[in-house]
């Protein structure tokens, strides 16, 4: 008798634990990104998230609670992103912030979090910030002082006798941004470089066979372009009507991401130096694991995106799986530091500056039986690329 009312008493405390565990609120994340101003990368960024949300809930959770997340649209304008924001804070009593894909709204989000002390997971920190941590609040899974200086690495082992320059970048945050970064790269590992002139130009709006006709007067040996979106296609075609790198090095920030490749197809230039993600030719089973859950949810390959936003999260779940409690404080301090296992491999949150080790390939573009590829390819791990951490003020 007395071990039958011990097995009931087990049964009714296990079934009252499980109940508990069901009860348990989920973990709110707000996701805020520009749907509507950039659906090329931020589709395949919220399917990544998306996937990694699915896979951990399916698991059980975090801690016995469910991940949820409330995803809202910046349209590309830091006030929009401001707003919803405050909306997603006041109204959703969310936990922690992610997302924004524009270098201005990447910033507004990151002085968001800090004046209300929410942590925020961004696509790209901001990157004013190398020598000085930007906030305690602020976490960027990329770094642009990586995606630009990695290619201009990649330029001077390839091509170490190429001196003049001139570029083309949108302008704005991000335009400005980069080329300063790429150009200061060059100007460090080779101090004759010479930078002829850069011509900027509004987002979405180049008038791609003027700038070609003025970069050309300028007889330059290389070109780096900081172009996106639908910027970059009309510079490939009328490049290609104008053989623009006929006699000179062409570097294109982004182009190789399968976001692009895949649009562009055998229109693809050869030749020219891309940062970009080798999806294809990366055979790892991890990577491989990634490519076919993808696959079997969307019926389609992951793009750059994808992967950013699947990792993106990896790093919030190893983070709340650590902290002793979902308060502001503690997630930010669990995030400090924190690695998690991704498709290419473990990354890992630096705790100085809150950027992540998370690298970029560089490569040569190739088109093979008409289907475009990043050939020749190099990872950059952030974790080399970003000076040191004893150096970097809080």
């Amino acid at each position: 008798m007395t071990k039958i009312l011990l097995a009931l008493a087990l049964l009714i405390s296990v079934g009252a634990a499980s109940a508990h565990a069901a009860d348990l609120a989920p973990i709110r994340i707000g996701e805020i990104n520009s749907y509507t101003a950039l659906p090329l990368y931020t589709e395949n960024y919220r399917k990544g998230w998306k996937l990694a949300v699915e896979e951990v809930n399916a698991s059980g959770g975090i801690n016995g609670r469910k991940i949820e997340v409330i995803d809202r649209d910046d349209l590309g304008k830091p006030e929009e992103a401001m707003r919803v924001a405050e909306e997603l804070f006041l109204n959703e009593k969310i936990n922690l912030l992610s997302g924004c894909m524009f270098g201005n709204v990447c910033g507004a989000l990151g002085e968001f979090a800090n004046k209300n002390k929410i942590p925020v997971m961004r696509w790209f920190g901001n990157p004013e910030y190398e020598n000085k941590r930007e906030s305690r609040y602020a976490f960027g899974l990329n770094s642009l002082f990586t995606t630009a200086r990695a290619p201009a690495l990649y330029v001077l082992e390839k091509h170490p006798d190429v001196t003049k320059w001139s570029s083309l970048a949108p302008n704005y945050v991000y335009g400005h941004q980069a080329s300063e970064i790429f150009s200061a790269a060059l100007k460090q590992y080779k101090p004759n470089t010479q930078w002829a002139r850069t011509f900027w130009f509004p987002v979405g709006k180049l008038d791609a066979a003027a700038t070609i006709g003025a970069i050309d007067r300028q007889q330059p040996d290389a070109v780096m372009n900081a172009g996106f979106g639908a910027d970059i296609t009309q510079l490939i075609r009328a490049g290609k009507n104008r053989d623009f790198d006929k006699g000179k090095i062409i570097v294109s920030l982004e182009t190789g991401m399968p976001e692009y490749l895949d649009v562009i197809g055998a229109e693809c230039p050869q030749g020219w130096i891309m940062t970009g993600y080798p999806r294809d030719t990366i055979d790892t089973p991890a990577h491989r694991a990634f490519v076919h859950a993808y696959e079997a949810k969307y019926g389609q390959k992951p793009g750059w995106m994808s992967l950013n936003g699947y990792d993106s999260y990896q790093l919030v779940f190893a983070a709340l799986r650590k902290t002793p409690s979902l308060g502001a404080e503690d997630i930010v301090t669990a995030l400090e530091g924190v690695s998690a296992e991704t498709p290419i491999g473990t990354i890992k949150m630096r705790k100085a500056d809150h950027f992540s080790t998370q690298g970029i390939w560089v490569g040569t573009s190739r088109v093979t039986n008409g289907k475009p590829e990043l050939a020749d390819w190099k990872y950059y791990g952030s974790d080399v690329m970003l000076i040191d951490e004893s150096k970097v003020e809080k």
